[in-house]
């Protein structure tokens, strides 16, 4: 049958149709990979820092706060599908104009969460410490933020008007600062953990 759109060559020598995602097109080797070398931010860090590590972190914090096995594996997924459509910006992400990337991008969490057994809306405990992490991570990573900039306020409340309970600044970050990792430790450190909660030696 034949595929919708263009295929991008993963870095398993796999070709993935963005717009027409399957699971048997999905290998979790490539994801750990691209996370890895994926920066948070759209690299506005002070360092790079990947999405691969941010997706090992929350994983990480759920465990030390009692999640279950699942929990923790729905935290290290919960941006896989950023290893096929980037990571974009949020101010880009939760524009009007974005609507057709949210559209794909959808498609590709969907296919994901089918070939990992995923659910397909995130769990509470994961919105939380991904925004935990958020926070910890503006903490540690980012510099000063423009409070000089006339408006800025305003925007900042704009966002927590949008996100509401979930806004990380209502979220204190974790005791334990980020010292980011090479991509390769990252991609590692993500396949391990991977395995593990898969119960897979």
């Amino acid at each position: 049958m034949a595929r919708l759109g263009n295929w991008m060559q993963t870095v398993g020598g796999r070709a993935f149709y963005p717009l027409d995602p399957r699971t048997e097109d999905i290998d979790i080797r490539d994801i750990a990979h691209a996370l890895s070398m994926l920066c948070r931010f759209g690299g506005h860090s002070q360092m790079f820092y990947s999405v691969g590590e941010h997706s090992v972190r929350v994983s990480r914090a759920i465990r030390e706060d009692g999640g279950t096995v699942g929990e923790q594996f729905e935290g290290l997924m919960h941006d896989a599908a950023e290893a096929y459509v980037g990571d974009m910006v949020w101010p880009l992400k939760t524009a009007p104009e974005a609507s057709g990337y949210k559209r794909i991008e959808k498609l590709v969490e969907y296919a994901i969460a089918e070939r990992f057994s995923l659910p397909t809306e995130q769990s509470p405990i994961v919105k939380r410490f991904d925004l935990v992490l958020l926070s910890t991570e503006k903490r540690d990573l980012m510099c000063a933020g423009p409070g000089h900039i006339p408006g800025a306020n305003r925007e900042a409340s704009a966002a927590r008007e949008k996100l509401g309970a979930w806004h990380s600044d209502k979220f204190a970050p974790l005791a334990d600062r980020i010292s980011p990792w090479a991509p390769a430790v990252a991609k590692g450190k993500f396949l391990d953990l991977f395995f593990d909660l898969r119960g897979v030696k």
